[in-house]
């Protein structure tokens, strides 16, 4: 599957709820995930654990490769996610396609989605404490991305075409 998104980072929370409710979203779910991220040398993309433990208590695990697609104003990457059986089957899996560790990290997202675009707001935790929430918009067209932003009340400046260890460098938290 084709996947198109930005990223808005530092936003009022409250505010972008109530937009998103107001313009008919539905909430999906919320959600804490914990997720490891793998590279391997020379293919452009990443490998993904990640565990997702909704309100009710439920974990699911699922394994993600993202082969990035160059776009000027958008992220886009082909991405391909199936759920596993648990965290080390996924780590078997990036094991034996070649991956090697990158970084770990936790978060907790809140999903929203309006017909065929997802609305993520993401506050990571560190040691220290969460960081600022950043909202992931994303669809399979880069239209419907940006024009959501723009319904939102994001000005261009605002949108940021990045990854998630983007955002951790953002914060000093990658080097």
């Amino acid at each position: 599957m084709k996947e198109i998104e930005i990223k808005i980072i530092e936003v009022d929370v409250a505010e972008v709820k109530k937009q998103l409710e107001a313009g008919g979203a539905k909430i999906i779910g919320e959600y804490e995930q914990e997720q490891t991220i793998f590279r391997k040398k020379d293919f452009k993309g990443v490998f993904r654990i990640r565990k997702s433990t909704d309100a009710n208590g439920t974990i699911t695990f699922y394994t993600t490769l993202k082969t990035r697609i160059e776009r000027e104003n958008v992220k886009a990457a082909d991405e391909r996610e199936q759920e596993v059986d648990s965290w080390e089957t996924g780590e078997a899996q990036a094991a034996s396609l070649g991956f090697t560790e990158e970084y770990f990290l936790k978060k907790h997202r809140i999903e929203y989605q309006i017909e065929n675009v997802q609305f993520c707001l993401d506050t990571m935790h560190t040691e220290k404490e969460d960081l600022p929430t950043y909202l992931e918009i994303e669809a399979e067209e880069e239209i419907l991305v940006l024009a959501w932003a723009e319904k939102l009340g994001f000005t261009q400046e605002q949108l940021r075409v990045w990854s998630t260890k983007d955002v951790l460098k953002h914060y000093n938290l990658f080097t």
